[in-house]
């Protein structure tokens, strides 16, 4: 899902949110929630110890509370086992190569499209977790992260589109917005109006902007530094200069759609969900380990 950590030194970006109009906003039920689904993963043993401790370090459910602060006890326990899931599944294809990341991601897609079937025995975790949780639009997310493997076994960097188009996928944005609509659905024509289609892109492609603070060959700021021959100092001006049209487009779109109430819940939504991640960057110890809320206050 997302990029792994950045140094300290190189983490000279101003603050990329601090005028977007969302404040933080954390679901009550975190806690007891977080219990109830961080138990219900470790139930599957999909880790060593050392592997489940990195795992609860890095707190997704913290990451669902923050992303859907308004959501009732069922609808964040549904949120968080799937972002759980999520985070199992990238921790996987980190370690693996795509033969392996691709016979995982025809496991999970098997089990989507065929929830009652019972697995087989000795069958990889992951199916089984997945076919307790479903959120569509895992097709793409789970293919995109075989890309990424082949990408990372190749040495491969990508020019800043074609990453951007492999990136939009394995970042795994889509489904986690389309559980937005577990409280407000929207119908099909409204799902599909080119506002609102634009609206998810430029969510998607902020967040990108956002989770890319890594040195990974899957990575914004190299495709950058690759395309335009800059040095990183560089890439990161081309990203906040970007992430700040993105933020712009966004507020002028949202000024000017037709608000019916779902459409306004989904569109608050979308703002809320990029604010709950960004803070969950600096808050878990994903990105930073310990030093995510001082870099934050040194970045605003």
């Amino acid at each position: 899902m997302t990029s792994k950590s950045v140094s300290q030194e190189d983490s000279r970006l101003a603050d990329l949110l601090a005028d977007w109009p969302w404040s933080r906003s954390l679901n009550p039920l975190y806690e007891e929630v977080k219990a109830e689904s961080s138990a219900w993963v470790a139930s599957f043993k999909p880790f060593n110890a050392k592997a489940q401790a990195a795992f609860d370090r890095c707190d997704s459910g913290l990451c669902a509370a923050l992303a859907y602060p308004n959501f009732d006890k069922a609808r964040l326990r549904t949120c968080m086992d799937i972002i759980h899931f999520i985070f199992v599944f990238d921790t996987y294809s980190d370690v693996a190569d795509e033969v392996a990341v691709h016979a995982q991601h025809e496991i999970i897609m098997d089990a989507l499209r065929h929830p009652h079937t019972p697995r087989p025995d000795g069958e990889c975790v992951l199916d089984e977790i997945k076919n307790k949780r479903f959120v569509e639009g895992f097709d793409v997310y789970t293919a995109a992260v075989v890309t990424e493997v082949k990408d990372r076994r190749i040495q491969n960097i990508r020019n800043i589109e074609s990453y951007l188009s492999v990136r939009r996928g394995t970042v795994a944005i889509r489904p986690c917005l389309a559980l937005l609509e577990l409280k407000d659905a929207l119908n099909d024509s409204t799902a599909a109006h080119p506002a609102i289609v634009r609206l998810e892109e430029i969510i998607v492609n902020m967040s990108i902007l956002e989770n890319d603070m890594g040195h990974a060959a899957h990575n914004i700021v190299n495709a950058i530094i690759h395309e335009k021959g800059t040095d990183i100092h560089g890439a990161w001006q081309w990203v906040q200069q970007y992430h700040d049209t993105l933020a712009k487009e966004f507020l002028e779109i949202q000024q000017h759609i037709p608000l019916s109430e779902e459409v306004k819940q989904y569109v608050w939504g979308m703002g809320n969900w990029l604010r709950g991640t960004y803070c969950w960057h600096f808050e878990s110890e994903r990105y930073f380990r310990s030093a995510g809320l001082q870099l934050y206050q040194e970045m605003s």
